[in-house]
C-alpha cells in the first residue's frame, strides 16, 4: 500500500494531518454558546464516566492518523453523506469552528466534544516517547509543523491544558503548548441529538442546521 502523503517513517508515531482549510461560513462555536451558561468543572475527563471506550491504535502505526485528510472537508462529508462503520454510514448533525487560542472557549468546546487540529514540532516526538506533557520547547526542533500536522480527539482537560487519545494513549498538552501549535478546532454534534451539555443553545443550533444547503 502506497504510504499517504504527509506520513513520517516512525515506527509507533504516524502522521498526516493536512493544513487547516478556512471557510468563511463555517457555524462558529461561540455564536452556540447559552446566554446563561452554567460554569464547568476545572477538571473535565469524559472517560471517568464514559468507561469501557476503546481507545486502540486502529492501524495508525501502520497508515497514519490521519491518512492525508483536509479536516474540514472530512467533516462536511461526514455531515452530507456520513462515514462507514461496520458497514454502516453515521452522519454528524454539525460541527463548529472553535477559536483555539481562546482557552475559556476550548474547554467548552471539550465539555461539548471537539478535535484540534496541531501542526506537531519535533520536540512534541520526544516528549510522548518518554512519557511527558507537550510542552512548549525552544531552540532546534521546536518550529510548529517540523515534524507533522496532526488531528487528535480531545475527552478532557486539567489546569494544565488539553487532554487528547492518541496513538491508543492518552496525552496532556499545556495551553501555551496548544497555543503556538494549533491550527484548527472543531466541535461536532452528531445525528442523533444525543448530546446533553448543557453550554449549547440547541435551539440555534437546530436554526443553522436548517438553513445548510444540501450541497453544503
Amino acid at each position: 500500500m502506497a504510504k499517504a502523503k504527509g506520513i513520517h517513517a516512525h515506527k509507533v508515531f504516524k502522521l498526516g494531518k493536512a493544513p487547516a482549510k478556512q471557510d468563511p461560513n463555517n457555524l462558529k462555536f461561540a455564536s452556540l454558546l447559552r446566554a446563561a451558561a452554567p460554569a464547568i468543572p476545572d477538571a473535565y475527563d469524559f472517560d471517568a464516566t464514559h468507561s469501557g471506550i476503546p481507545t486502540p491504535m486502529f492501524a495508525n502505526d501502520v497508515l497514519g492518523d490521519c491518512v492525508g485528510l483536509v479536516v474540514l472537508d472530512s467533516l462536511k462529508l461526514w455531515r452530507q453523506k456520513g462515514w462507514k462503520a461496520a458497514n454502516k454510514p453515521y452522519k454528524i448533525k454539525a460541527f463548529a469552528e472553535v477559536e483555539f487560542l481562546n482557552s475559556d472557549q476550548v474547554r467548552q468546546a471539550i465539555y461539548a466534544d471537539v478535535g484540534l487540529g496541531v501542526q506537531l514540532p519535533q520536540s512534541a516526538q520526544e516528549q510522548i516517547s518518554t512519557g511527558q506533557p507537550w510542552e512548549v520547547a525552544n531552540g532546534p526542533g521546536s518550529q510548529p509543523g517540523s515534524w507533522g500536522g496532526h488531528y487528535i480527539y480531545v475527552p478532557g482537560y486539567t489546569p494544565q491544558g488539553p487532554v487528547c487519545v492518541t496513538w491508543g494513549r492518552k496525552q496532556q498538552m499545556t495551553w501555551a503548548w496548544l497555543e503556538k501549535y494549533g491550527d484548527e478546532a472543531y466541535a461536532i454534534f452528531d445525528a442523533k441529538d444525543s448530546f446533553k451539555k448543557t453550554v449549547i443553545d440547541k435551539t440555534k443550533l437546530n436554526a443553522f442546521v436548517a438553513r445548510i444547503p444540501a450541497d453544503c
